[in-house]
């Protein structure tokens, strides 16, 4: 009934991640060697707004690209109206981000950053809905070689712009994000030719067409909000109670805990989801079935890989206190408890993703919501006692009880006949 599991497009993502996070590791390894923990923890918090920005601009309208991919026969005219969409509320909502950067710093940063880099922030935010909105799109059309070789380009014209800029301008955090608005604009610019390439799919959305549009993409950004808010609150909470330093040593940690969402939780999402969404489009009176295959495969992905992460890092443990400077040695204990939230957060995406497909966002949202307040309970709880430690907590206790919440959800009576 089931088409196999897309092996193939997996492990070329994840070969694909692989070399890309090498390459990422090198940029961030040169990055804490040239700054200090507080400096490091800064730039972590800025980054956190290239992550929230688009979230808002973005306005859902990559989720719609993803629900109504299958429904659409040509794929580059839904591209032409959803980006034209983006342009009418991400360009006066940008101007406004920048002319008010003062107050954003002064209600952020209690004006500890430069503006000038709340700029660079503003910017690249601005320009990440059109690259991000090429991947969903070569996703969806299985194109794995081609996402991957674009993902692992523009990786590494960051990281080479990162090293250059850090060695030979010494602009510390300035650099980093120079170097992410340039790579973001190269990106949108390969994005615009292959817009240009499909002209004559050129289509100018109509109202009623917009309105069904933000219908369906707009009950995602809570969702998305409140995920990016777990991971986030461990660094704001971290800065408002404690200092920068131990925002420095945390981010680093998190940074390298990420390896596994790279190799692992990237390549799952990008390949299984959309092979889900396709199964249950095709077998539409047996997605109860289908998704009691793929809530099985969820168990088997959490037994696999909770005995490989421990035994993985030990092996590798040696080699990361021989790179990382002495400064943040502090990070080595938080890195294991990390990969293991991180590994439960990537069961989320096989569990949830009949929910997605039945746009039962309401409830998704609800429990991210749930989650979202048990980390920040947690971490006003125990930070001032535990510190970082504490952070370690709040996430896996988060992701934890969204994963149960949505298993709990499917066993209910009601969601199994929204199922026949």
């Amino acid at each position: 009934m089931t088409n196999h599991l897309p092996i193939k497009s997996f492990l070329t993502y994840s070969l694909g991640a692989i070399i890309l996070r090498l390459i990422m590791a090198l940029s961030v390894f040169a990055t804490i060697k040239f700054i200090e923990p507080a400096e490091f923890g800064a730039l972590a918090l800025l980054n956190n707004l290239t992550i929230f920005i688009p979230i808002i601009l973005g306005l859902g309208l990559r989720q719609v690209l993803a629900i109504e991919f299958f429904k659409h026969q040509h794929s580059w005219s839904l591209v032409w109206e959803l980006s034209l969409i983006y342009l009418i509320f991400a360009i006066p909502t940008g101007t406004l981000l920048i002319f008010n950067l003062k107050l954003l710093n002064s209600v952020l940063f209690a004006n500890q950053v430069n503006s000038y880099l709340l700029l660079l922030v503003i910017a690249t935010s601005l320009l990440n809905f059109f690259p991000e909105l090429l991947f969903q799109l070569l996703r969806f059309q299985k194109k794995a070689f081609e996402l991957a070789l674009l993902q692992v380009m523009l990786g590494l014209l960051l990281a080479c712009l990162t090293i250059y800029l850090l060695y030979f301008s010494n602009l510390g955090a300035t650099s980093v994000l120079l170097a992410q608005l340039i790579s973001q604009f190269v990106a949108s610019c390969y994005f615009v030719y292959l817009l240009v390439q499909h002209q004559q799919d050129f289509r100018i959305p109509g109202a009623l067409q917009i309105i069904k549009y933000l219908k369906i993409g707009l009950p995602f950004i809570p969702n998305i909000i409140l995920a990016w808010l777990i991971l986030a609150c461990n660094r704001w909470l971290l800065s408002w109670q404690l200092d920068l330093t131990q925002v420095g040593i945390y981010s680093v940690s998190e940074n390298i805990s990420l390896i596994f969402q790279t190799i692992i939780t990237q390549p799952l999402m990008h390949s299984f989801l959309p092979y889900a969404f396709d199964n249950f489009a095709q077998n539409t009176n047996h997605i109860a079935k289908i998704d009691a295959e793929y809530q099985r495969f969820t168990v088997y992905f959490l037994i696999c890989f909770a005995g490989l992460i421990p035994l993985v890092f030990v092996l590798c443990k040696p080699i990361l206190c021989l790179f990382l400077p002495a400064k943040y040695l502090q990070a080595m204990p938080l890195i294991l408890p990390l990969l293991i939230a991180q590994l439960i957060f990537a069961s989320t995406y096989i569990s949830s993703a009949s929910l997605q497909y039945l746009k039962k966002t309401n409830i998704l949202v609800l429990f991210m919501a749930a989650s979202a307040l048990i980390a920040i309970l947690i971490n006003l709880w125990l930070i001032p006692t535990y510190q970082a430690y504490s952070c370690l907590i709040a996430t896996n206790c988060a992701y934890l009880s969204y994963l149960i919440a949505i298993w709990l959800f499917k066993k209910l009576s009601f969601f199994k006949s929204n199922l026949r």
